[in-house]
């Protein structure tokens, strides 16, 4: 026993599927930008960084990254061979109060 849909009933179908299509590209789209989002913030995620990964993060030189050491960043020797590792929060901190000094000597 066969029942004829309707042609609205058939429309609502198809609008039924496309939208279901739409909803599916859309979240592909969503797990896409966060998965990249991810890979971006992988290294800001890390607690430590090496001084190779703080030239590259903060385009740096290591000439100049020993320079900031010498005017007082901090660092740890926890690393593997006891290599300088730096805090993200000690450089966030540390980059912060130079830009602030630059502006002031700037703006002095």
């Amino acid at each position: 026993m066969s029942i004829k849909k309707t042609h609205s009933e058939k429309m609502l179908e198809l609008f039924g599927k496309s939208l279901k299509g739409e909803i599916f590209k859309y979240i592909d789209l969503i797990v896409e930008e966060k998965f990249f989002e991810l890979q971006q913030n992988d290294l800001s995620s890390k607690l430590l960084l090496t001084a190779e990964e703080v030239c590259d993060k903060y385009n740096v030189s290591k000439s100049s990254l020993e320079r900031y050491v010498r005017d007082g960043l901090k660092f740890s020797s926890r690393g593997k061979g006891f290599k300088r590792m730096f805090e993200i929060k000690d450089l966030e901190s540390f980059f912060r109060i130079s830009r602030l000094n630059n502006k002031i000597r700037n703006n002095g």
